[in-house]
């Protein structure tokens, strides 16, 4: 299924199949699709959301021109995707949130 994500079979954003029906597509048990889904979470390549299923991630990250020399202003309230990609801050704010629960408090 990594190379089907590499290969732009499924394109950034685009919802996976369910977990039935990859298992069912590809022919192999319930679990050994968890485990493979597992995998390309941790690859950073697809994230769950709550109650909808997985989703392909960005594969490459868009940098602007001059990064080096390019001013992020945080206090105005017109970022953009390109110096300010949402979806990626919300999944590793999830993902600390959830390796240092313990050490929050």
């Amino acid at each position: 299924m990594k190379i089907i994500i590499l290969n732009d079979i499924y394109q950034e954003g685009e919802k996976l199949p369910s977990l039935r029906q990859l298992s069912k597509n590809y022919q192999v048990s319930l679990d050994t699709i968890k485990k493979a889904i597992s995998l390309l979470e941790e690859e950073h390549l697809i994230y769950p959301k709550d109650r909808s299923g997985f989703y392909v991630l960005q594969k490459e990250k868009i940098k602007p021109e001059n990064t080096l020399t390019t001013t992020i202003d945080f206090g105005s309230s017109r970022s953009n995707a390109v110096s300010f990609p949402y979806s990626d801050f919300l999944l590793c704010l999830k993902k600390a949130t959830e390796n240092y629960k313990e050490e929050f408090f």
